[in-house]
């Protein structure tokens, strides 16, 4: 190999580093994570009702609860049989949680106390019909005529809103790494509050009106797990297997 055929390949070799050292810096120095305060820091007592979420823990999904204002938050039960997904964890109007439960001899909904993990009913697919729930995330992203969705540009995120007369306002717009975005969004019962998770496994409560005041519910939630609020009084987004 000659002397030039050597400088060339190295000056080469120098410019595809250089360019993915600069690619890393503007990716993860320049645009970090967006910020937000926690809920669980500085609790919001006009924030009403109750978040039920699901995360990983050791090879069981595990079912959570916390207060929709803040606070900490409290583990319902583990099972590596539990499903989760558009209609698992929910709740019933009576603010039990229904989860999915799968067996070797059968599928069922389990209807659980909240307060203390006990099983208060067990109904299989067949009784109730396993898709007769709210199928998809959409049933709690669409209310009273308002819908939310997010977009999905990466590393410049959305929350939009969708209101009766079809104009649509952002209502949350930040900027991050490349591959950071939102993965859903849902209202709130009562249609005051939008609940959001990222790509980081932050869910978010955000307010769709004015300043969108976005703050940290909980974390350490796996990206796409399912995430329902309950309001008492408010059917939006129940549904009962009993039934």
């Amino acid at each position: 190999m000659t002397d030039s055929r050597k400088v060339l390949i190295s000056v080469v070799a120098s410019v595809v580093v250089i360019g993915l050292v600069v690619g890393l810096v503007l990716t993860f120095a320049i645009i970090p994570l967006p910020d937000f305060p926690s809920l669980a820091d500085d609790p919001d007592p006009s924030i009403p009702g109750t978040v039920a979420f699901a995360r990983w823990d050791d090879g069981d999904l595990c079912v959570w609860t916390v207060p929709a204002s803040g606070g900490e938050a409290s583990e319902v039960l583990c099972d590596n049989n539990i499903g989760f997904g558009e209609i698992s964890p929910g709740w019933t109007p009576d603010g039990l949680l229904v989860v999915e439960q799968f067996g070797p001899n059968r599928e069922v909904f389990r209807v659980v106390d909240p307060e203390t993990g006990e099983t208060i009913d067990r109904i299989s697919f067949e009784e109730t019909g396993a898709y007769d729930g709210p199928v998809g995330r959409d049933f709690v992203a669409t209310q009273d005529g308002l819908s939310v969705y997010v977009n999905g540009d990466r590393g410049e995120p959305q929350l939009i809103l969708e209101v009766p007369s079809g104009s649509e306002r952002i209502v949350l717009e930040v900027e991050g790494p490349a591959d950071y975005r939102f993965d859903w969004a849902r209202l709130s019962p009562d249609g005051e509050w939008i609940l959001v998770q990222d790509s980081e496994g932050r869910v978010l409560i955000v307010s769709p009106d004015g300043d969108p005041n976005a703050r940290i519910l909980t974390d350490d939630v796996d990206s796409w797990m399912a995430a329902s609020w309950y309001i008492p009084g408010y059917a939006e987004g129940t549904w009962d297997p009993r039934r």
